[in-house]
């Protein structure tokens, strides 16, 4: 299924009907040959509002990608509705709402 502002808002309106039969709790997506374009290094606007619509219905949603964190291109890392990132082909997990969390009232003796 191709994800599209549609698909999520079909999504959610199944739900309200109370004709739950499919129950999508988290979208997990590729990066190269899936979610950036050709240049793989951008992502298209209908992509970032399809992802805000999925994060809006309570959607988590999910990087999927065999290259390191580092290298996952500025614009998707950007996006403060993916949740998480699978890199590494699937070695490492990280956490993007906690990794992202400005919170100026933490300090270094708070963590130790």
């Amino acid at each position: 299924m191709r994800l599209s502002h549609s698909t999520v808002t079909q999504h959610n309106q199944i739900r309200a009907d109370g004709m739950n039969t499919v129950n999508i709790r988290m979208i997990a997506m590729d990066l190269d040959g899936t979610l950036l374009k050709n240049d793989h290094r951008s992502i298209s606007k209908a992509s970032v509002r399809a992802i805000d619509a999925a994060h809006n219905n309570h959607i988590a949603c999910t990087v999927a990608t065999g290259r390191i964190f580092s290298i996952i291109p500025h614009q998707v890392r950007a996006i403060s509705d993916i949740d998480w990132s699978v890199t590494s082909n699937g070695a490492v997990l990280y956490d993007n709402r906690l990794y992202g969390s400005k919170e100026p009232s933490l300090t270094g003796r708070h963590l130790c």
